[in-house]
């Protein structure tokens, strides 16, 4: 049973992003905030502990905003860990289409008997 303690050695093998920014990125809260723009699109805010919040344009402002964040790592590991932003976002956004509709609920449970 060692691989779980070794899982952030791993992870930064696999992908080459630090494990640390996995796990921010992986615990990221992805809020739907309105619309904006000319198309009326749902915006949506991304918070990621180590990069702060900011509403998801796509993968390469993501990516230039870790780059900031984080210095050292080059360029192409910047942009995997967008497309892992990416993925995240798109996800949670999936989810929260899923749960946006109203629960039907049929007659049978709100009917009750009156002379």
């Amino acid at each position: 049973m060692i691989w779980p303690f070794k899982r952030k050695e791993r992870v930064q093998v696999q992908t080459g992003i630090p494990a640390e920014l996995v796990a921010a990125i992986e615990a990221a809260m992805v809020t739907p905030r309105g619309t904006g723009g000319e198309d009326d699109e749902p915006r949506m805010m991304v918070k990621i502990v180590g990069l702060g919040a900011f509403y998801w344009e796509g993968t390469q402002p993501a990516a230039e905003r870790i780059g900031r964040a984080y210095p050292d790592l080059p360029a192409a590991t910047c942009r995997k860990a967008a497309r892992l932003i990416a993925s995240v976002v798109g996800s949670r956004n999936r989810g929260e289409f899923r749960n946006n509709g109203r629960r039907r609920s049929g007659w049978v449970h709100s009917w009750s008997y009156e002379d």
